[in-house]
């Protein structure tokens, strides 16, 4: 996510990916090779469409009952919403 956010690399080359991989200690060839792979693939596809039936429209998305905050947000409105939630508040 460092490379997407901070350098704003795109995450859906395969070059970038495989050089992201190699960076961090795992295997390139493996790496480039997952982003086609029907059985990562299919399970993304599966999270997608679990995503979408609970109505989840940005990321992140925290949901708590018939509730749910997405998006970049303050901390405060993150906070009142763990509340709502249950969490007890901090002292």
């Amino acid at each position: 996510m460092h490379s997407y956010w901070h350098d704003g690399e795109n995450l859906e080359d395969a070059g970038v990916v495989g050089k992201i991989a190699q960076k961090i200690g795992l295997d390139a060839g493996k790496a480039v090779r997952a982003m086609t792979d029907d059985n990562y693939l299919s399970a993304v596809y599966a999270i997608r469409q679990e995503a979408v039936r609970e109505g989840v429209t940005g990321i992140p998305t925290f949901i708590s009952g018939s509730e749910s905050v997405y998006g970049c947000q303050p901390y405060e409105v993150l906070e009142a919403f763990a509340v709502r939630a249950g969490a007890p508040p901090r002292s």
